[in-house]
């Protein structure tokens, strides 16, 4: 599933949008926009929140993180990703 948040959602005049697969990731990249663009320290929960008010439930955004890490540490994609970074 899909989370798209914006700062307008929220009554910022802003132009950020974020449209990807949810996840951790996706609480980090908010997380990162509010504290750089608007000087606001949201926590991790509170970002959680904000997406599970738009209908996205808290294991959802939990597993697809868990999901997404799994994949990424399997040893074909460690190889790839080291690879990668040569």
């Amino acid at each position: 599933m899909t989370a798209k948040i914006s700062c307008h959602d929220y009554g910022f005049d802003c132009s950020f949008v974020l449209n990807e697969p949810i996840g951790m990731g996706v609480v980090r990249k908010i997380k990162e926009h509010f504290e750089k663009e608007h000087e606001i320290d949201y926590s991790e929960e509170a970002i959680i929140q904000m997406l599970v008010n738009k209908g996205h439930s808290k294991e959802e955004i939990r597993k697809r993180s868990e999901e997404h890490t799994s994949e990424l540490q399997s040893p074909c994609n460690l190889v790839c990703r080291l690879l990668l970074e040569k």
